[in-house]
């Protein structure tokens, strides 16, 4: 069992365990941001890395539930926002022959990204922009754009520019993909695992926490999709897909 989770190989945990190493001091400031002081993350020098392969540790089962539940086809294009290690894009574009990928994220990240997108043989249809989603131009043209497990680092102010900026880049028929992990409801008390992870996101990030199914699908209607509707994932999974068509 240590062999296969704790050393390199397709179900390895390692770097997913050692982001949860780095974020314990964060938990020590846990009453400190409960009672609406500015404890704030403290993050060692190796957090970024240790974050970045954590996340591919994590989302590596995932992405293949998700790319599973996106209809795409050979010669269409995606925009992976705050794609992080593609993973995604990998998933994608491993299920689709023919489609190209694009991740948008920060350039230091993006070195990480490329040593990933390089072992995994997909340098050829997986492009890596540099670039901050907040004030970066998305281009245009895409047929879909996947914002994966980054919305709960952001406010709902945010979330709304991100999904009309996502709508901009589109072509018509072109879909939003939002996939998170989400309330239930506005009210914000169910599950117990949102309202964990919730919390997580509070002590390792400036604005993160967690929204609501029905504000996402909010936001996305009033940003101009339509049939905006949400497709699980297979339990234990606990994201969900937010999906709507730019008409």
């Amino acid at each position: 069992m240590a062999q296969e989770f704790l050393s390199d190989g397709p179900r390895s945990k390692r770097s997913l365990l050692l982001h949860h190493r780095n974020c314990w001091e964060e938990w020590t400031g846990l009453e400190e941001k409960i009672r609406g002081g500015k404890g704030g993350p403290r993050k060692p020098p190796e957090y970024q890395e240790d974050f970045i392969r954590g996340m591919e540790d994590n989302a590596r089962e995932r992405a293949a539930h998700v790319a599973g539940r996106i209809p795409l086809r050979a010669g269409e294009r995606v925009l992976d926002l705050g794609g992080g290690p593609g993973t995604y894009s990998i998933a994608l574009v491993q299920q689709t022959p023919g489609l190209r990928s694009t991740v948008l994220d920060l350039p230091g990240v993006l070195e990480i990204t490329r040593e990933i997108v390089e072992q995994h043989g997909c340098a050829d249809r997986v492009a890596l922009m540099p670039g901050n989603y907040l004030m970066s131009s998305f281009g245009s043209g895409y047929d879909a754009v996947l914002l994966s497990g980054m919305m709960h680092r952001e406010t709902a102010d945010t979330c709304r520019r991100l999904l009309r900026k996502a709508f901009d880049a589109l072509e018509p028929g072109g879909l939003v993909v939002v996939s998170d992990v989400f309330f239930e409801s506005d009210k914000k008390n169910t599950p117990p695992f949102a309202i964990y992870f919730a919390l997580n996101m509070m002590l390792t990030s400036k604005e993160g926490s967690a929204h609501a199914k029905t504000e996402m699908v909010r936001w996305a209607t009033e940003a101009g999709f339509h049939g905006v509707e949400l497709r699980n994932l297979p339990p234990p999974n606990p994201h969900t897909l937010v999906v709507g068509t730019k008409p």
